[in-house]
Order: structure tokens, then sequence, then C-alpha cells
């Protein structure tokens, strides 16, 4: 007869939401001289639109990530139309052929880069909403 404790596995969060994303954001964010650099160029005007939406589209995927790497998976930017709002990303590692994974990008990564980068209106995935095909020839 054993009389070793039962092992105690913490159960694993359902999904990251906005709060959490904002705190890992101001946990991780601490370039201060980054920091100081952007607040100078937005008050010269010396940055546009699109490049203040991708601060804010990297900001939002960097707290977003470790959530998504927990379960193994992973998420990259392949690219932001800022005229139409739209980032198309690609969601890598255990997310490929997961059957949840439509749910993560619609109800975790589509609704927080919403929330939190301005003008961002769709987040589409490769692979769930659109496909990129090689070159065949």
């Amino acid at each position: 007869m054993s009389t070793e404790a039962p092992v105690q596995i913490k159960p694993k969060p359902e999904s990251i939401d906005a709060a959490a994303a904002a705190q890992l954001t101001a946990d991780y964010d601490d370039d201060a001289a980054a920091d100081a650099e952007l607040e100078a160029e937005l008050a010269s005007g010396e940055i546009t639109d699109a490049q203040l939406m991708r601060v804010a589209l990297d900001a939002a995927v960097e707290a977003i990530r470790p959530a998504i790497q927990m379960d193994g998976g992973d998420m990259v930017v392949l690219e932001l139309r800022a005229d139409e709002g739209v980032v198309d990303i690609e969601l890598l590692g255990a997310c490929v052929g997961c059957p949840m994974s439509s749910i993560t990008l619609r109800q975790g990564v589509e609704r927080i880069l919403t929330d939190r980068v301005p003008g961002l209106v769709k987040v589409r995935a490769k692979g769930i909403d659109f496909d990129v095909q090689d070159d065949i020839w």
C-alpha cells in the first residue's frame, strides 16, 4: 500500500480574457526606452495610424501567446491590412488540426485583438478562414 500523496493537477484556464491579457502585457512590457521613443514619435506626428495599429497588434498578440502556448500551440501574424482593419494570422503547433482551434480563434484571439487594437474589425486564420496554396508548378 502506497503512502505517497496524490499528485495535485492544476486545472488549465478555459480562456484568456481582456483583463488577463492586459495584465500579461503590463507584466512583460518593461522596455521603457522603446515606450519613450514611441511617445516621442506620436507627439511629433512621425508615426502613421497603420504603424500605431501594428504596435497595438504586436502588444496584444504577445499578451495572448502565453495562453495559447500553455496548450502547445502558438500564433504568428502573417499580414496586417490596416486600411481594411483585417489581420491574417496562422495558428501553429497543437492548434493545427485541433477541432477547438476555430473556437479559440473566434472567442479568444479575435475577441481580444478587436477589443485591444483600434480599427481592427476582422481576424482571419490560415487553414480556417483561408488557405494559402503553395506554387504547385
